[in-house]
C-alpha cells in the first residue's frame, strides 16, 4: 500500500497531470493530492460488500456540467434549494422566479479546474424610502462580490474565482440587502411573501456539456462521461475499503476521486491512467460521501472520452455475529390483539413522553405495564395513509395513498385479513370517516363500522368484546376522534386544563380563521432589512397558548376514554392475554412550523406520535425503547408474537429482537405527504431527520431541512448548509426508497356524501 502524500508519489501524479493537458493544471494538480491510500489488488475474500455502486445506481446521485438554471421551468426544480417561489410566466411568455426571504441558494456542478464565467438576469423588488437593492453573492460559504441591481430587467456578470471552486457540486448563494411583501406597498394581489428579486435565469459559461452516467448491470459496470459526475453515499463501517475490479480511461479524460466525511475534509486523488484493479481505505466509520467525477484533458471537444469502472463496491470486514436474543414463550393460544389509535395525538403531550401537564394519567398508568417506544413515526400527517400504514406495514409510497380520493387496494394484504385467516374473529369501530369502508378500510373484518364524532368508541367496541369473549382470539380496531379539531372538550376537562379559556377559541369556526392567521404570521417572519428581520421573530401564531391549552383539555379527553376502554378489557378477562397497542396516527402542529393543525408538512410535532404496546403476562413491562420504530413496524411484530409469518413484502420489521437488543446500526424510517397543500417526504436515521420539500411555497422553505433531534426535537435549527454530505446521505436514503417498485396501487373512489360532511366538519374539505 502506497501513500499518495508522500513526495515521489505527488510529484509523478502533478507530473502526469500538467502532461495531460491544460484543463489539469498545476495548482489544481497539486489542491488535488491528499492523504488517500490506494492499492492494487482484490479485498481480503473474507470482506463482505455493504454497497454495490452498481446495483444501487438509482440512488446514486447523477451529475453532468450545469449550463443553464432556466427559472421558472420545471428543469430548473433540481437546482434550487433555498429562497424560491412558485414558477410563473410573464406577459412576454419569459419563465421567471421570486427570490424571497434574505437568500435565494443553488447548486451546480461542474468538472472544470479553472475559473468559471456566469451571468444572471434579475430585476429587484423595489421599496420606496429603502436604497437599491444589493445582492451579496458567496461560493461554496466564500463571499466573491457584491451586485448593485438596477430598477429594470439586467443582466450582470460574475466571475466564479478558481480558488473557491470545487470539482463536482458546489453551493451559490445570493443575500439580498432587503425584502418585504407587495402588500406593504400597495399591490397586494402579489400576495404575503418576501419578496426580493424576480430571477430569468443563471448561466454558466464555458461548462461542458455531456451525457449522464449509465450503468451497465450485466457487465457490472459504471460509465462517466467527461464532464459528468456520480455521487454515492453511504454509512460506512470501521476498516471499510472502495475497490474497482478495473479503470479504463477512454479517450481524452481522468478520474478524480473523492471521499468525504460527514463533517470532515475531503481527500482526493487524480487518475489519469488505467488501472487493472484500486482498493482505497475509507478512513474512520461514519457517514461519507464518495464522488466520481469524468475530466475533460485538453481543450478540444472528445464526445468519446469517458471513464469506465469495474465493479465499484464498498466492502468491510464482517461484522460479528450478536448473541442470540431470548423469544417471549408465546401461549397455547394465540393471543388477543386489540388496536386503539388515538386521533391527533402528539407524543410530547403526554406525561410518559415528558409533558409536565397532567393530560395523560391513565396513559402513564398504561405505559408502566408495556413498552414505550420513544421515537416511533407515522408514516404520514393525516389520517387514511397513516391507518392504511399501520394496516398494511407498508409505506406511503407503497401502498400508494396519497390524495383525498385515493383508497386502500383491494389487493391488500391487512392485518385484519391474516387475522382472520389464522382464526381470528375481528372487528373495527371508527369516529373517522377517513377510513371508511368505502375507502377500503373494512377489508378483513367480520364487522366494520364507522361513525359520527359525537358516539364514544368504547361503546360499540365493548358491546362487540363483550358478545365475543371466549369464542376465539380477537382483533379489534377501535379508534377514536379526540384530540383532533375543534379542541371542544367536555367542561370538566377544561376546567382541569384550561381554566378560564373562552371554548369558542377552539371551534371549527375560529381555527378555520386562525389556521391561514398562523400561516401570514410564518411568512411575515422572512421580511429582511440588511441582515436583520424587520418584525417581530418570535414563534407563534393567534390565540396559540389558549390553543394549547383547549388541545391538553381534549387530550386528557382521550386518556379518561382510553382508561373506560381498559376497563372494559379487565371486565371481560382479555386484559393480561392480549396484545394491546396504543397508538396515534399522527400529532398537530399548533403553530410550532406556521400552521394550526395537521397534514401540511412532516415535523416532529405531527410524526412523533405515541407508540405503547402492552405484551401478554407482563412481557418487557416498563421497558422504554430509544430505537427506531414506525406505524410499519406493528403489523410484523404482532404476527411474530402470535407464530403467525409475515407473508408477502412488507416495509416495516418486527421489533420483538430489538425491544431485548436493539441494533446497533440505524434503521431508516420514511414518511411521506402529497396533498392538500403539503407535499415532502422525510427520512428519519438515528439521531438524524430530513424533509425534503418537493415543492416551494410562500413560506419559502429550503429544499433541505435537516434536523439533530437529540439536541433539536423541536426542529428548529437546519443544518443543511453545515452538513452538506449528511444531507445528501440522508437524501440518497430518499432516493433508493423511491427507485423500489411499489407493492399496491391505491384505488380511485368517490366520497360518498354521508363522508363528505364529516370531512367537512373536521377541516379537511370546504
Amino acid at each position: 500500500m502506497r501513500r499518495l502524500g508522500s513526495v515521489p508519489t505527488a510529484i509523478l501524479l502533478v507530473a502526469f497531470a500538467i502532461a495531460a493537458g491544460d484543463n489539469l493544471d498545476r495548482a489544481s494538480a497539486a489542491r488535488a493530492i491528499d492523504s488517500l491510500e490506494i492499492a492494487s489488488g482484490p479485498a481480503p475474500a473474507h470482506y463482505a460488500v455493504i454497497g454495490d455502486v452498481v446495483q444501487d445506481f438509482p440512488a446514486l446521485a447523477k451529475l453532468v456540467d450545469t449550463v443553464e438554471v432556466d427559472l421558472g421551468t420545471p428543469a430548473a426544480h433540481a437546482h434550487l434549494l433555498e429562497g424560491w417561489s412558485f414558477d410563473e410566466t410573464q406577459p412576454d411568455g419569459s419563465t421567471v422566479v421570486w427570490g424571497l426571504g434574505g437568500r435565494s441558494s443553488i447548486w451546480f456542478h461542474t468538472s472544470r479546474a479553472a475559473a468559471l464565467l456566469i451571468t444572471f438576469r434579475v430585476m429587484p423588488f423595489t421599496r420606496p424610502g429603502f436604497p437599491q437593492q444589493e445582492i451579496a453573492v458567496s461560493l461554496n460559504g466564500e463571499p466573491i462580490g457584491k451586485r448593485v441591481l438596477a430598477a429594470q430587467h439586467r443582466t450582470y456578470m460574475m466571475t466564479l474565482p478558481e480558488g473557491h471552486l470545487r470539482l463536482g457540486r458546489n453551493l451559490l448563494e445570493f443575500e439580498y440587502a432587503y425584502s418585504g411583501a407587495p402588500a406593504e406597498i400597495g399591490e397586494a394581489p402579489l400576495g404575503e411573501a418576501a419578496y426580493a428579486a424576480l430571477w430569468h435565469w443563471i448561466r454558466f459559461h464555458g461548462a461542458i456539456t455531456a451525457p449522464a452516467p449509465t450503468v451497465d448491470t450485466a457487465q457490472a459496470m459504471l460509465t462517466i462521461p467527461a464532464g459528468a459526475g456520480a455521487e454515492y453515499y453511504l454509512d460506512a463501517p470501521a476498516a471499510s475499503e472502495l475497490v474497482i475490479a478495473g479503470l479504463h480511461l477512454r479517450g481524452s479524460t481522468a478520474l478524480a476521486l473523492e471521499v468525504e466525511p460527514d463533517g470532515g475534509s475531503p481527500h482526493a486523488v487524480r487518475l489519469v491512467a488505467d488501472r487493472e484493479s484500486l482498493r482505497m481505505p475509507l478512513g474512520e466509520a461514519g457517514i461519507k460521501k464518495i464522488s466520481m467525477t469524468a475530466l475533460r484533458i485538453g481543450d478540444s471537444p472528445d464526445e468519446n472520452a469517458r471513464v469506465e469502472i469495474a465493479a465499484p463496491a464498498v466492502v468491510a470486514p464482517p461484522a460479528p455475529v450478536p448473541p442470540p436474543v431470548p423469544r417471549p414463550d408465546r401461549p397455547a393460544r394465540r393471543p388477543n390483539v386489540i388496536l386503539y389509535v388515538i386521533d391527533t395525538l402528539r407524543a410530547d403531550h403526554l406525561g410518559a413522553y415528558g409533558y409536565e401537564r397532567p393530560t395523560s394519567p391513565h396513559i402513564d398508568a398504561f405505559a408502566r405495564e408495556a413498552v414505550v417506544f420513544s421515537r416511533a413515526q407515522a408514516q404520514a400527517s393525516w389520517t387514511r395513509p397513516a391507518v392504511a400504514s399501520i394496516f398494511t406495514g407498508l409505506n406511503v409510497r407503497s401502498h400508494g395513498i396519497v390524495e383525498l380520493e385515493t383508497g386502500l387496494a383491494t389487493d391488500a394484504s391487512t392485518l385484519a385479513e391474516r387475522l382472520r385467516d389464522a382464526g381470528y374473529r375481528t372487528a373495527g369501530f371508527s369516529l373517522n370517516r377517513q377510513v371508511d369502508s368505502a375507502m377500503g378500510f373494512a377489508q378483513g373484518f367480520d364487522a366494520y363500522e364507522v361513525f359520527d364524532t359525537t358516539t364514544e368508541v368504547v361503546q360499540p367496541a365493548a358491546a362487540w368484546l363483550r358478545a365475543n369473549a371466549g369464542a376465539a382470539p380477537l382483533f379489534l380496531f377501535a379508534h377514536a376522534i379526540e384530540p383532533h379539531h375543534p379542541y371542544e372538550a367536555k367542561q370538566e376537562y377544561r376546567d382541569l386544563l384550561a381554566p378560564g379559556i373562552d371554548p369558542q377559541v377552539g371551534s371549527k369556526e375560529n381555527v378555520g380563521i386562525l389556521e391561514p392567521l398562523g400561516f401570514k404570521s410564518e411568512i411575515s417572519r422572512q421580511r429582511t432589512r440588511f441582515g436583520q428581520p424587520v418584525v417581530n421573530s418570535e414563534r407563534g401564531g393567534p390565540q396559540r397558548d389558549d390553543l394549547v391549552a383547549l388541545y391538553d383539555a381534549e387530550v386528557r379527553a382521550a386518556d379518561a376514554q382510553f382508561q373506560r376502554f381498559v376497563e372494559v378489557l379487565r371486565d371481560a378477562g382479555l386484559y393480561d392475554e392480549s396484545i394491546v397497542i396504543l397508538v396515534a396516527d399522527h400529532g398537530e402542529e399548533l403553530y410550532d412550523h406556521g400552521r394550526l393543525t395537521h397534514g401540511m408538512t412532516l415535523y416532529a410535532e405531527q410524526l412523533r406520535v405515541p407508540l405503547l404496546i402492552k405484551f401478554p403476562r407482563g412481557w418487557n413491562a416498563g421497558r422504554r425503547f430509544d430505537g427506531a420504530a414506525a406505524q410499519i413496524d406493528i403489523l410484523p411484530t404482532v404476527l411474530d408474537f402470535a407464530g403467525l409469518p409475515p407473508g408477502e413484502a412488507i416495509d416495516g420489521r418486527s421489533l420483538l429482537d430489538e425491544i431485548a437488543a436493539p441494533s446497533p446500526r440505524p434503521i431508516p424510517v420514511f414518511s411521506l405527504i402529497h396533498w392538500f397543500g403539503g407535499h415532502a417526504e422525510s427520512v428519519v436515521y438515528g439521531r438524524y431527520k430530513l424533509i425534503h420539500n418537493l415543492r416551494r411555497n410562500a413560506l419559502a422553505r429550503p429544499a433541505f431541512e435537516v434536523f439533530d433531534q437529540q439536541a433539536d426535537p423541536v426542529e428548529q435549527h437546519n443544518l443543511w448548509r453545515d452538513r452538506p454530505v449528511l444531507t445528501r446521505f440522508l437524501r440518497a436514503l430518499l432516493r433508493r426508497d423511491a427507485a423500489r417498485p411499489t407493492a399496491l396501487e391505491a384505488v380511485q373512489a368517490e366520497l360518498p356524501d354521508g363522508m363528505r360532511e364529516h370531512l367537512r366538519a373536521l377541516g379537511y374539505i370546504d
